[in-house]
């Protein structure tokens, strides 16, 4: 769709199947990524995960990968990332799992790093660590292999720490040198660990603190300026220095929480799931700014493009802003 008017530039339907999925969940909870050319998706069925480029003029299928069948008790969730020149996907599921890369271009795998299937599907996505030194790695987050640090050239794994029992959903954050991730089950998690993180050869991985209360579950917290918001599901938010987890405040904000918060600015933009926009001040004190009725439920995270604020719910894509 244009951004400036929301009007249809192209549209492209898949042929999929019915299967079970979390109440919760849906047939399109993962995002796509771009690379500036191509528009990279993914969805999955019992019987096969389907990575898939199209042009972003027209909207023609440039290439598709088949990662083969997909098992998981709550369905299927997990987004791409674009990292240089290659396309990210993360694999981990009660069946054969792997974590890939493939060309941006041609849909040519270039690497791929097995990983322990059976134990729990993983839904998190996976981001970029860049260590003192310049040298970067690929974060994973998983039941099966914890919190885990992936050379994005080769696939190998440099470390891993083993410090998840539970459902991985939310996604890692990386802050003032440490990388934070949690797991939880029932709609509230267990807890949120900070690691520091390994090198793969003189430094290996610590947990440096562990957050216990009102930890998230779905929802991946944010970081600005030496803070972290930790966003519980359940509509409680809490405000902790990054470097040692100390508590600043802890308050309730809504009636529960399924998208993440993003931060515009010193703001922090949340949407409770009876469709709320929830406005924080991003300080070490609680200062509630704004709420908003988008009129019907949301469990989308907010996004900003070129000055824009899109805000989804289930039947509706709100744009605010711009030019």
């Amino acid at each position: 769709r244009r951004a400036s008017d929301g009007r249809e530039i192209w549209s492209r339907q898949f042929a999929s199947a019915a299967h079970h999925v979390h109440t919760r969940n849906s047939y399109a909870s993962s995002t796509p990524a771009l690379d500036g050319k191509r528009v990279f998706l993914t969805w999955a069925t019992p019987e096969s995960y389907v990575l898939l480029a199209l042009d972003l003029k027209d909207g023609s299928e440039v290439w598709r990968v088949n990662l083969g069948p997909f098992k998981s008790q709550h369905g299927f969730a997990a987004s791409p990332i674009v990292y240089g020149d290659l396309v990210i996907v993360a694999n981990e599921q009660l069946g054969e799992s792997f974590l890939a890369a493939y060309d941006c271009k041609t849909g040519v795998e270039k690497w791929r790093c097995r990983r322990e299937g059976g134990v729990q599907t993983a839904y998190s996505v996976p981001c970029v660590f860049r260590g003192e030194d310049g040298s970067e790695q690929l974060i994973f987050h998983s039941t099966a292999h914890g919190i885990s640090g992936i050379n994005p050239e080769t696939g190998e794994e440099l470390w891993s720490i083993d410090v998840f029992n539970k459902r991985c959903v939310g996604s890692p954050v990386v802050a003032g040198g440490l990388i934070f991730g949690s797991s939880g089950q029932g709609g509230s998690g267990e807890a949120l660990v900070a690691v520091k993180p390994g090198n793969g050869s003189t430094r290996k991985p610590e947990v440096a603190y562990e957050i216990k209360k009102s930890v998230p579950y779905v929802v991946t917290p944010i970081v600005y300026r030496g803070l972290i918001f930790v966003w519980h599901d359940g509509g409680v938010v809490s405000c902790h220095d990054v470097a040692d987890g100390k508590l600043r405040w802890r308050q309730r904000v809504g009636r529960g929480f399924s998208g993440s918060p993003i931060r515009i600015g010193s703001n922090l933009y949340g949407i409770t799931e009876d469709g709320q926009v929830v406005v924080l001040a991003a300080g070490p004190e609680f200062r509630p700014l704004a709420r908003n009725e988008l009129g019907e439920p949301s469990r989308a995270t907010p996004a900003v493009a070129d000055g824009r604020l899109y805000l989804r719910t289930e039947t509706k894509l709100i744009s605010l802003g711009g030019r």
